[in-house]
This record gives C-alpha cells, structure tokens and sequence, in this order.
C-alpha cells in the first residue's frame, strides 16, 4: 500500500514536467530537463528493488529541481 502512494507521487511529478515548458535553445533549461529526467529514472529503478527511501529522494531531487525551473520561468508558485 505505501509502494502504491509513492507511485502516485512519482507519476504526479512525471505529470508536471510534462506540462512544463522548456526551452531547448536555453542551455540551463536542457540541463534542468536532463538532470529530471535523471532522478526520475533513479526513482523508477529504486521503486523496482522496493527502496523507498532511495525512491522518496530522487523524487524529492526532481522536484526541487521541476520548482526551481517554474520558479525561475515564472511557470510556478509559492505555496506556503
């Protein structure tokens, strides 16, 4: 069951990078999308050896980077 809720939470990231934009002319743009791309993968492999903590924190490395990217394109918000 916890498996299952990470799961949702990797597929919810997953989700909003699709739905972020990203300029592929701007070098730190294809360097944020790749270094994503990166931890996203981790987490898929860390979620198939059922390594959640691993799993939790290249999700979390990949969100902190999807934030900053919005952050800094204006795609984002602060939320308190």
């Amino acid at each position: 069951m916890q498996a299952t809720l990470h799961s949702e939470a990797l597929t919810e990231l997953e989700k909003s990078v699709a739905t972020t934009q990203f300029d592929s002319a701007n070098r730190m743009h294809a360097l944020r999308l790749k270094r994503i791309m990166f931890y996203i993968s981790q987490a898929r492999a860390y979620e198939q050896q059922n390594w959640q903590y691993n799993r939790d924190d290249a999700v979390q490395r990949a969100s902190n980077i999807l934030r900053h990217h919005q952050m800094k394109t204006g795609q984002g918000s602060y939320v308190l």
